[in-house]
């Protein structure tokens, strides 16, 4: 009985083509997935590069002034720009 049962499994071929059919969309995909998964990755270290630059660049140019000690003046003194004949520098 085991004989006929291997012969029988062996002669059946029901189900293989749709198997490998399965088989190569998943390969597919797995390599579509694999090529975003890689374009995600290096746009957003892109991003994120361009956030530290920003942050670096915002900490340079960033003094505070303490005025030794002393309370913050309130008051500031800027003048409007001197327009003449109608155009601004």
């Amino acid at each position: 009985m085991s004989m006929n049962l291997v012969r029988k499994l062996w002669n059946d071929d029901c189900g293989g083509v749709i198997s490998a059919e399965y088989m190569m969309v998943f390969a597919v995909m797995a390599l579509g997935a694999a090529q975003g998964l890689s374009a995600l990755r290096d746009s957003s270290n892109q991003d994120l590069r361009e956030v530290g630059a920003l942050a670096t660049a915002t900490r340079k140019q960033y003094s505070p002034n303490f005025n030794n000690g002393a309370s913050p003046s309130t008051t500031t003194t800027q003048s409007a720009p001197q327009c003449s004949g109608g155009r601004c520098p």
